[in-house]
């Protein structure tokens, strides 16, 4: 273990089409305990490897009870090893089951492949678990694999073998599908378009204020940075040692540096763009923000919080009793949990996502003002696409689309009316709901974990959320205006 190097991170460890196929047969409840006695949805993963060498090892922990939950050894196809009979290696396949937790009169073996290698004999083993296994529902089938390289147990695994035709029908291209991606598609061309249109108009009116937007951006493009920093700690899962580890390093810290760039200079047009079209929205950026502003932020900032958490609530209430039908979302933990330090990088998330929204929202606003000023038809034919695409596009049936339309027109409702009724023209809102709908989720999350190191960061966290709240609301008085 010495001579190897090491990553670590967190993986999903869910078969989506699998989980969908048992909530179409069993309640989310039932379904949540067959997985669960069948695998780990949740896995820590962390790899040993040496450059340019074909092997390494993989273990899999359990990241609730923090166990040794799998292991796979990954050896080159020429390596040497033992050419073992059938009958040797599938007893040694069959204790690598019993080490696995698995009884062998539960199973029956299903098949048993052969493949000779070079210098070496390799075997697959493949039990399904008999007929009134739990883990058995309809015609979906429990399995465990064992793979032998040799003589040593490379790899045992567990899966959901799914019946052909349920799957072929769930995997295949709908055009009803294809039909709403590509509305979905024009949908998005199209507020592009008009936003590249308004912000030729506005440079051409010469009011994009270049020099103090470009400070945005560059602080924009700090938090880029800062983000890719905190993510080092799990760059090297996805190294290729078929190159050397210094090129892979040079690729990832061009990355690192080319991607910021880009994000700080998309960041400078438009922030000076949203400034050309409100440049009241400075006083955001100074702290002057007048007190009315501030006062009716902090209340649609706590309603838009509230509201989201009781769309999540009603979602889950719905996909309970409709779960045949409900999308099929994993989500189980944030992403960048896995990072350096957690809570501060879910706090630099929020900053970057709480400027990038709002003035995307400030865009988009522009443009249905401007629609319903000059009574312009594309706005009309805008909003039918965009009622037509709240369903979702992967639908397999009129009542999963039907469920589907229905919550996303409800989210949108509730978005629209929030918006009509508090925020308004106030700038500061959108900021800080933009950044406090970030925070929640991943501050949940990290206290409800059951590492220490997680529970401190989830600490950090909140005491960052009411520094910010507190700058954006409650801490600069109104400047008085020169003459």
């Amino acid at each position: 273990i010495e001579n190897y190097r090491r990553a670590a991170w967190l993986q999903e460890n869910v078969d989506g089409l699998a989980l969908r196929y048992l909530l179409q047969r069993r309640s989310i409840r039932e379904a949540d305990q067959i997985y669960r006695q069948a695998t780990r949805p949740l896995l820590w993963a962390a790899r040993y490897f040496r450059p340019l060498e074909r092997e390494e090892h993989l273990v899999f922990v359990d990241a609730t009870g923090g166990r040794v939950f799998a292991y796979r050894h990954v050896l080159d196809e020429n390596a040497p090893g033992a050419s073992l009979s059938l009958e040797q290696a599938r007893a040694l396949a069959e204790r690598a089951l019993a080490q696995g937790g698995f009884k062998l009169a539960d199973f029956e073996l299903q098949d048993s492949q052969a493949e000779k290698r070079k210098a070496r004999e390799d075997y697959t083993f493949v039990w399904q678990a008999k007929p009134g296994d739990s883990r058995n529902v309809g015609d979906e089938h429990y399995r465990a694999t064992v793979e032998i390289a040799g003589d040593q147990v490379v790899n045992l695994s567990r899966s959901f073998k799914l019946p052909e035709d349920w799957e072929r029908e769930w995997t295949a291209t709908r055009l009803p599908g294809v039909i709403l991606t590509g509305i979905a598609v024009l949908l998005f061309a199209g507020l592009v378009g008009g936003a590249i249109l308004l912000f030729v108009i506005q440079v051409r009116s010469g009011k994009v204020p270049w020099r103090a937007s470009a400070k945005a951006g560059v602080f924009l493009a700090l938090l880029m940075l800062l983000l890719e920093l905190n993510r080092l700690a799990v760059i090297e899962s996805a190294y290729q040692t078929s190159i050397p580890l210094s090129t892979y390093h040079v690729i990832i810290a061009l990355g690192s540096f080319v991607g910021p760039l880009l994000g700080g200079l998309f960041g400078w047009l438009l922030i000076g763009f949203v400034t050309s079209l409100y440049p009241e929205a400075w006083r955001v950026f100074r702290g002057g923000s007048p007190r009315a502003w501030r006062r009716d932020a902090a209340l649609a900032i706590a309603l838009s919080v509230a509201a989201a958490a009781a769309l999540a609530r009603l979602e889950a209430l719905v996909a309970s009793r409709f779960h045949a039908y409900a999308p099929v979302r994993i989500g189980l933990v944030p992403s960048g949990l896995d990072a350096f330090w957690p809570g501060p990088g879910f706090f630099l998330h929020a900053l970057l996502y709480g400027a990038v929204a709002a003035a995307a929202a400030a865009v988009l606003i522009r443009l249905v003002r401007l629609g319903l000023h000059y009574h312009a038809w594309w706005l009309w034919a805008g909003g039918l696409l965009l009622l037509v695409t709240l369903g979702p596009a992967r639908a397999h049936s009129l009542p999963e689309f039907l469920l589907g339309w229905g919550l996303g027109l409800l989210t949108v409702t509730v978005a629209v009316g929030i918006v009509l009724a508090f925020f308004r023209n106030n700038i500061l809102a959108y900021v800080g709901a933009a950044f406090c709908l970030q925070v929640a989720e991943p501050l949940v999350s990290l206290f409800s974990q059951p590492l220490s190191f997680f529970r401190w960061n989830g600490a950090v966290l909140a005491l960052l959320v009411p520094a910010v709240l507190a700058w954006l609301l409650l801490a600069v008085r109104e400047r008085p205006a020169h003459h």
